[in-house]
């Protein structure tokens, strides 16, 4: 059956299934922030759309259309960010647990070490 788009009902279905396609959750702050409007009003009126999202997702688990694993996930996969070697963002050998150590200069020093009488006596 095609949905009736200029329906009031149909919209606030789409809504709630909105929600509940993103687990539940909805960043209130940011709605107000879009729809121009304060934060207690968006907050009021999404408490609605949260129990008909419930609603939508008890009938879709006892038609057999959702099975638990879509209920966890919540939106695309997670990617973590490779690290590049030598990247100057990432934590390298020269920080471990909370210490810093200095690396070894790959270049000699160009200040000539004077030499001391007990040097002369070692050698």
């Amino acid at each position: 059956m095609p949905a009736d788009w200029k329906s009031v009902e149909t919209l606030e279905r789409l809504i709630a299934a909105l929600i509940a396609s993103n687990g539940g959750k909805v960043d209130n702050m940011a709605v107000a922030r879009y729809f121009n409007d304060s934060f207690d009003t968006i907050e009021n009126r999404c408490r609605i759309y949260k129990k008909a999202a419930l609603t939508l997702v008890k009938d879709a688990e006892d038609t057999g259309r959702i099975n638990q694993d879509m209920k966890k996930r919540t939106g695309a996969p997670k990617k973590t960010a490779a690290t590049k070697k030598g990247d100057p963002s990432t934590p390298d050998d020269s920080v471990k647990s909370g210490r810093v150590t200095k690396r070894a200069s790959k270049t000699p020093s160009k200040i000539k070490r004077a030499v001391s009488d007990e040097d002369e006596d070692e050698a």
